[in-house]
C-alpha cells in the first residue's frame, strides 16, 4: 500500500496543481498551483517532510478532498498515522459532499484506504473526567490540548508512552503516563482532588465595635502570715493560776487549822483563854486572807490567760477576703 501511496502522490500531486476554483484569485490561484507543484516534486524526491510542508501552505489558501489525500499520504510516508487518520477521514467525508469532485467515488476509496491502513498503526485511548466537569477543565494527551467534546471519546494516539494531565481552578493538578501498543484501546481515569480548605481566618471587628480582651486575673497577693500561737505568756498565766490555787489551799488550810485551835481555846465564854484565842483569831484571819487573795489572783489569772490566747488564736487566722464590684479588695 505505501509504496503504491507513493506512486500516487505524484499523480495527484500534478492533479491538484489544476482543481482551483475558477472564481480565485489569480495571484492566489498561481501561488497554490506552484505549491502543490513543489510539494508533488518533492514527494517524488523522498523528501516527504519537505513535500508535507509546501502542500499545507497550499491547503491554507483552499484545502480540497484531494489536497488533504495528498497530505494523508505524505504524513502516512513518515510515521504520523494519527495525522494521516485525521486526514483521510476529512479526504473522505469531503468528496463524498462535494457532487462536483472529479472522480469523486474512486477519491473517497483510496482515502479510504489510507483511513484504514493508518488506523493500524494508531492506538485508542479514551479519557474519562469527572461529572460535571469542573469549571475551566483543561485536559492534554500527548502535549496536544483535548477538546472538550473529545471526552469519554476514543481518540487514536501514537503507539508508545502518552503523557496525560488535567488541570482546574481549585483543584490539584493531575499528571500520568500511559503505554499504548498499535492496534490498543485503553480508558484513562482523571481526578482531580480538592486541597483542603485552609483555617477560616478570625472576623475582623466592624467599625466602631469595642473589642474586649479577656486576660488572666494576676494572683491575689496574701496577706503575710501571724505567727501561730500566743507564745508563752498564756502560760505563765497558767502557771501564776497554778501557784495561787496552790498558795490559796495552804492559807485555806492554815486558816481552817487557826480556826479549830480557837474553837479549842474557848470552848464556851465561862472557859476562854483570851489571849490565846486572840491570837489564833488573827493567825485565822491572817490566813483566811491570804487564801482569799491568793484565789483571786489565781482567778484573774485565768481569765487573762484565757483572754490572751483566745486573741492571740484570732489573729493567727487567715484573714478572709473578697472583691468588691469596683474591684477594692474587702478583708473581715
Amino acid at each position: 500500500m505505501r509504496v503504491a501511496s507513493l506512486a500516487q502522490s505524484l499523480v495527484v500531486g500534478v492533479a491538484l496543481a489544476w482543481a482551483a476554483p475558477a472564481s480565485a484569485q489569480d495571484g492566489a490561484d498561481a501561488a497554490r498551483r506552484a505549491l502543490i507543484a513543489d510539494a508533488a516534486a518533492a514527494s517524488q524526491a523522498g523528501d516527504h517532510a519537505r513535500a508535507i510542508e509546501l502542500a499545507a501552505r497550499a491547503a491554507a489558501l483552499w484545502a480540497t478532498p484531494s489536497l488533504r489525500y495528498f497530505l494523508a499520504l505524505e504524513h502516512l510516508a513518515v510515521g504520523h498515522p494519527v495525522e494521516a487518520l485525521a486526514l483521510a477521514g476529512e479526504c473522505a467525508s469531503g468528496a463524498r459532499a462535494d457532487r462536483e469532485v472529479h472522480n469523486r467515488e474512486a477519491l473517497v476509496a483510496r482515502c479510504e484506504a489510507v483511513a484504514a491502513e493508518a488506523e493500524r498503526g494508531v492506538a485508542r485511548l479514551t479519557v474519562q473526567v469527572p461529572t460535571p466537569a469542573p469549571e475551566g477543565l483543561r485536559v492534554t494527551v500527548g502535549g496536544s490540548v483535548l477538546a472538550p467534546p473529545l471526552y469519554a471519546v476514543a481518540v487514536p494516539v501514537v503507539p508508545g508512552p502518552t503523557e496525560v494531565t488535567a488541570s482546574a481552578p481549585g483543584r490539584d493538578p493531575f499528571r500520568a503516563t500511559i503505554t499504548l501498543a498499535a492496534g490498543a484501546r485503553e480508558t484513562l481515569a482523571v481526578t482531580l482532588a480538592e486541597p483542603p480548605s485552609p483555617p477560616t481566618p478570625p472576623t475582623p471587628p466592624t467599625s466602631g465595635a469595642i473589642v474586649t480582651t479577656s486576660l488572666p486575673t494576676p494572683p491575689r497577693p496574701q496577706p503575710p502570715r501571724t505567727p501561730g500561737g500566743a507564745g508563752a505568756g498564756p502560760w505563765v498565766l497558767v502557771g501564776v493560776v497554778a501557784l495561787g490555787v496552790v498558795v490559796g489551799g495552804v492559807f485555806g488550810a492554815v486558816s481552817i487549822d487557826a480556826q479549830a485551835s480557837r474553837d479549842d481555846a474557848c470552848p464556851s465564854a465561862t472557859r476562854c483563854d483570851g489571849d490565846a484565842a486572840e491570837r489564833l483569831d488573827a493567825r485565822y484571819r491572817d490566813a483566811a486572807l491570804g487564801a482569799n487573795v491568793a484565789f483571786v489572783v489565781g482567778g484573774v489569772s485565768l481569765a487573762a490567760g484565757l483572754t490572751w490566747w483566745l486573741v492571740a488564736r484570732t489573729r493567727s487566722r487567715r484573714p478572709l477576703a473578697s472583691l468588691s464590684p469596683a474591684g477594692v479588695v474587702l478583708r473581715w
